[in-house]
Order: structure tokens, then sequence, then C-alpha cells
């Protein structure tokens, strides 16, 4: 859990949340601000002449003619000639326009603000996923993945519009707030301190008898959040193991529970505002008593009710600014508390850059690409791990050989296809791929490496927008997926679907076979046409008549492209050309298929034991 701060604002955190907006915005938001102080003062106008509407008519009841201010204001508009009756509703009607005028030109700029926020908003979710995927592949997988969609959704919502957003509003009411009272200074001095002070003090004492339970609450709430959402997924992700295991209702309990604790923290955040709320309403009411009795004490009636007057118009405007303004003050303190998980996202991906906009076209032509592949004293550790995952290999892949790694789990087979691939940087030594980075490499010639991983993602969607990952489906030709599914041997099986291609298949593929998902990987791999394919246990989930036919496309791929094969099956890999045994991240022996049978007994006693 994360440690709340006690300060009224925490003043570091707030200026980290203005810097994720662009000067521009911040500008933008400084014009806001003035525009808000513009409509104060029309609220001070309304005040003013509801105050001098008030006095016109009491004196006007006794029989008496305006006071001195009142008459030189009326001379100053050329309204003193004018009968009592008709200056009542003028400046009664123009009172009335200001606070109207005042109140629609308010949600205006309100709407506009919210809706420029929400855009900033998105902007700062799609930097922030952009980076997250600019990352090695272990940054990607150290935390789970609702926590990751909590910290690039609700985190960014609660900086952005819990916190700048309410920042904006505290502004714009404090502002109001000081024009008004500044206004009724000039009306009663002592009065309108004291009235500031009393109403301010209220406000501030329930900020701090509020913030810190509502921080620690909205603390709770998206820990919670995520950990909610992280079960229902696994529980639909896990269904049929908990079927089996009878493990649905150990589920089902688990996510009552923190629905229960959702409930009640949901609960008390909502309920928290009201108490300020009616303690302010409560306290405008008895403190418009107290002035009454003061004024009717201290003055002659005609003074008391005009100040009484202006008193309570302008209460209609402190009352809910104060409200306000206190409300946003615990809303900044509690979202800053909630996002706290989307700071350490912001912190981790500081100095990384954000992915180009220009999404990859999709082609088969890979022209200059040579697919050798050069690996130099090349070693890595995993950062929280004391020992080195790879060792000091050295090896070179010339084009157009299959070459397979063995060896035991665990030993760094998968590590090393990942270092290959880019997806994670070497600790030291160094990888080429035509001459380049394997990350360069991919910039430059985009789809002419393929990679089936063992576990094959399957998306909710129809067989050709699952085949054409990463790509716009609509701009890649159905004569190259067809190519695909035959090569992974899956054309006769869609083929067979309703729709063919438009087939949806449902989350995770539920709704196929795993030798079926596995060959919609390798398909999906296959769609470029590259010059170098990886296959990490592509064929684990395979049937023997599947794996023979899979296995005899991958040889066919052999000569035109480089394969590289991790297996455990050891079948796939006997025509390979070179077969490295990897294990504690090292190469412990090569060869051939048969060579490597005559100097490595665990190699050997798998391969008797599979019948090869």
């Amino acid at each position: 859990m994360v440690s709340i701060n006690s300060s009224v604002f925490n003043f570091p955190e707030i200026k980290r949340v203005l810097l994720l907006l662009e000067k521009k915005d911040r500008v933008k938001l400084f014009l806001v601000l003035v525009v808000n102080t513009f409509l104060a003062f029309l609220d001070l106008f309304g005040v003013a002449l509801i105050g001098i509407t008030s006095a016109i008519l009491i004196r006007g009841l006794q029989g008496l003619t305006a006071g001195d201010q009142v008459s030189r204001f009326l001379e100053l508009l050329n309204l003193d000639e004018l009968p009592q009756r008709n200056i009542l509703i003028l400046l009664g009607t123009t009172a009335i326009f200001f606070f109207v005028l005042k109140t629609v030109l308010s949600v205006y700029f309100l709407r506009r603000t919210l809706r420029y926020m929400s855009i900033r908003n998105a902007q700062i979710s799609s930097s922030l996923v952009s980076k997250m995927l600019n990352r090695p592949v272990e940054k990607i997988f150290n935390k789970s993945i609702q926590n990751q969609i909590y910290n690039v959704t609700g985190g960014v919502e609660r900086l952005v519009g819990g916190a700048v957003t309410n920042l904006v509003v505290i502004a714009s009411d404090v502002v109001l707030l000081l024009v008004i009272i500044l206004g009724l200074m000039l009306v009663d001095p002592l009065t309108s301190v004291g009235t500031f002070f009393v109403f301010t003090g209220i406000a501030f004492l329930l900020y701090f008898l509020l913030h810190k339970r509502v921080s620690i609450l909205n603390s709770k709430f998206a820990y919670e959040s995520i950990y909610f959402n992280q079960k229902v997924s696994e529980g639909i992700n896990s269904f049929r193991d908990l079927f089996i295991k009878g493990g649905r209702e150990f589920y089902v309990n688990e996510i009552r529970k923190t629905k229960m604790k959702l409930a009640g923290y949901d609960a008390e955040i909502k309920f928290i505002p009201n108490i300020s709320k009616y303690t302010i309403e409560i306290s405008v009411i008895l403190g418009i008593a107290l002035i009454a009795g003061i004024q009717f004490y201290l003055f002659d009636s005609n003074r008391a009710i005009a100040v009484i007057s202006v008193f309570l118009a302008a209460s209609t405007r402190i009352a809910p600014a104060i409200i306000r303004l206190q409300q946003n003050i615990i809303l900044v303190k509690s979202s800053l508390s909630a996002a706290q998980p989307t700071f350490e996202l912001i912190d981790e991906l500081n100095g990384i850059k954000e992915l180009e906009t220009t999404e990859t076209l999709i082609t088969t032509s890979h022209r200059d690409f040579a697919p050798r592949v050069n690996l130099k004293n090349l070693k890595f550790k995993y950062t929280d791990a004391i020992n080195e995952t790879i060792q000091d290999i050295s090896l070179e892949i010339s084009e157009g050989k299959f070459i397979a790694f063995v060896g035991p789990s665990g030993g760094g087979k998968s590590t090393l296809v990942d270092l290959v691939l880019g997806l994670l940087a070497p600790s030291s030594g160094s990888i080429s791929i035509s001459g380049l980075t394997p990350v360069d490499a991919i910039k430059k010639w985009p789809g002419s490496i393929g990679y089936v991983p063992q576990d094959v993602f399957i998306e909710n969607s129809t067989v050709k927008e699952n085949i054409c990952l990463g790509f716009n489906p609509e701009l890649v030709a159905d004569d190259l997926i067809w190519q695909a599914l035959e090569h992974a041997d899956l054309s006769d099986f869609v083929r067979g679907l309703e729709g063919q291609l438009s087939y949806r298949i449902s989350d995770s593929g539920k709704n196929l076979s795993g030798g079926q998902r596995q060959r919609l990987g390798i398909a999906r791999a296959l769609l470029t046409k590259p010059k170098i394919v990886i296959f990490d246990e592509a064929t684990s989930a395979l049937d023997a008549e599947t794996e023979n036919r899979v296995s005899e496309s991958i040889l066919k791929l052999t000569g035109e492209c480089t394969v590289i094969f991790i297996a455990h099956r050891l079948s796939v890999v006997r025509s390979a050309d070179m077969i490295y045994y990897i294990d504690k991240g090292r190469i412990v022996n090569q060869g051939t298929f048969d060579e490597l049978r005559s100097i490595n007994a665990d190699f050997n006693n798998q391969a008797n034991f599979m019948g090869i």
C-alpha cells in the first residue's frame, strides 16, 4: 500500500501532474482561470445590484428617498429621473441577467475544459501505452495485466480528470470567493472578514477531518479494483481447470468478498462529500442568522435589512463555492492517492521513447535481407536473477539452414530466442541479423522474421483478423492468408467453418483445439513469407499425424528460409542441419541428430524414450 501524505496538497505530485501537460496546455489552463475571474465579477455585479435594489425598496416602503451612495449610482447611470418601480424592475432584471449569464458561460467553459481534459487524458494514456510496448519483454510482464490496464486507464483518469480538472475548479472558486468577499467589504468590512474566516475555517476543518480517510479509501479502492478484475479474468481463463477440480466456488467467493469490500469503500467515498455539504449548508443558515442579529443590534433596521439582503444574495454564490472548494480539495488528494500506481509507471517509463505512429504495412518482399544470424560471446542475466541465464554463447547460423535448440527445461533456450528476436537486450556480447542488431533488422525489414510461440495469443475476432495480427486486415489479400493456412496445414479446417476467413474465434481460442490454435500461430508467422522463422515449441500441442505434416511444411521452408527450432519433442528436429544442446545457459554439445546421440547421453536417452 502507498503511504498517505497528510499535507493539504502534495505539491511535488501536483507539479508532476501539471508537467504531464504540454506547455500550451498549461497556458490554456491559465486562460481558463482568467475567464473564470471575469465570470466572478459578473457574480459580484449581480450581488451589488441586489444590494442596491434592496436599499431602494426598503427606503421606498418607508417613504424615504434613496441614500447618498445609491443616489450617486443612479445619477451615474442616468436612472435618477425614472419612477422607483421602473428602477427596481430594471436593477432586479439586470442582476438576474448577470447571474444567468455567469451560470451559462460557466457551463459553456466547463464543458470545453472537460472535453479538452478528456482529450489530454486519451493522449497521455496512449503515450504511456506506446512507451510500455517499447520496453524489453521482461519489463512488459513484471506486473499483472490488470495492474497495467488500470495504470493507463483509471490511473490516468484520476490524474487528469480527478486532479488537473479539479485544480482548475479550485482555482476558479478561490477567485470567485476573493472577488465576492472584496466586494462585500465595501458594504460591511468587519462582517465580510468575519464571514470569510468562519466559512473558510469550517471548510478546512472538514478537510483535515476527512481528507486522510478519503485518501486511504481511494487507495484501497484502486488496488482492490485491480485485484477484482484480475480474479474475474483468472476465473474465466482457467474455467476448465476450476471446473474439473471443483475450484469455481473459491474464485466466486474471492470475487464476492472483493466486490463487497469495493461496495463498502464506494459507499463511504460517495457519502463523505455529503457530510461537508450539509455542514456548510447549516453553517450558512446559522451565519446569516448571526449576521442578522448583529446588524439589527448595532444598526438601524434600514441599514440592517440592506446588508442582510446583500449577504443573502452573496451566500447563494459563496456557499456552493465553499462546498465545491472543500470537496474538490479532497478529490484532488484522493485522486493523487488512487493514481500512485500510475506515478510508479511514469517513473519506470522515464527516458523511454514512444513508438512511431506510422503503422507497418504488410510486405512479402524482403529485398537485400540476408537470413544469417551471428551470436558472439553472448551473455544475459535477468534483473532479479543471481546467475546468468545465458553464459558466453557464440554461434553462427548460415542462410537457409535448419537449426534446433534442445535441452532440459529452464536451460535458457527460450531466453536465447528472445535475445535473437530483440525482445531482450544482452548483458554483454553481440547479436546480428543480416549485419544489423535484431531491433534494427526488424525495423528495416518488417516481416522478414516470423515467430511462433508455444502459447499462441488468440484474440476475440475473425480468422483473418487473427492471422493479420498487427496489420490492417483490410489491406491484406485473402490469397496471402490462404497460402499461410496451407503451409500451416489449416486450410481444410478453415474452409469447413461457417464464413471461413470471417469465422469468429472466441477469447483465447476457446472454440479451437490446442493444435488448431498452434497452427493458427504458424499461419500468422508465415503470412509475410519471412526469411527467418523461429519456432518456440510450436508443435508441442499437435498430434503425431499433424506434427508430421507441419514438419514437412517446415522442411520445405529450409533452403529459402533459415529455420530456428526449439523443441522437446525430438521427432521434429531429426532433419536439422545442426542441433545445439543447451543446459544452464551454455552450449554443452552440438552436431547433427545422429552425432548428438553419440556424444550426449541425455539426448540419446530422450530419443530412445520417444522411440526415435
